[in-house]
């Protein structure tokens, strides 16, 4: 859970103050947590 939050910490204190690289990273790390939840979707869907 620790790491989840520094993780989280440095996201915010990664974001920038110029619009366009803030929605690119926002982009960039939706995508990152989208991939992730489908990984884990098709693990659990092939477990059972």
């Amino acid at each position: 859970m620790d790491e989840l939050l520094q993780f989280l910490a440095s996201i915010t204190h990664w974001a920038s103050d110029d619009p366009t690289v803030r929605k690119r990273r926002a982009w960039i790390f939706l995508g990152v947590f989208v991939a992730a939840a489908s990984v884990i979707g098709l693990a659990v869907a092939f477990n059972e």
